[in-house]
């Protein structure tokens, strides 16, 4: 989750951390033309030890264009393969 959060700050979203037992991140990102956008982030153990990251937008961002998120998580998997947290 840490690269996560360094990956949505680079990218100009504000995170909180609301559940750091259960994994769960809060992103928010205020856009003049679209009310606050919010995505809201999910992890917990995979098979093999991997994580599995899920993340949901807010349903009333209709126009959040999705391959941010890939570029979100791209950047967060290169932060952790430089950092020795995968």
């Amino acid at each position: 989750m840490k690269a996560i959060m360094k990956a949505l700050s680079e990218a100009g979203w504000n995170t909180s951390q609301f559940s750091a037992s259960a994994g769960h991140l809060l992103a928010t990102k205020t856009d003049p033309e679209v009310n606050r956008l919010r995505l809201i982030f999910a992890a917990h153990p995979g098979d093999g030890g991997n994580t599995v990251v899920r993340v949901a937008t807010d349903p009333d961002a209709k126009n959040f264009d999705k391959s941010q998120l890939e570029s979100i998580f791209s950047r967060a998997q290169d932060i952790a393969a430089r950092n020795d947290l995968l």
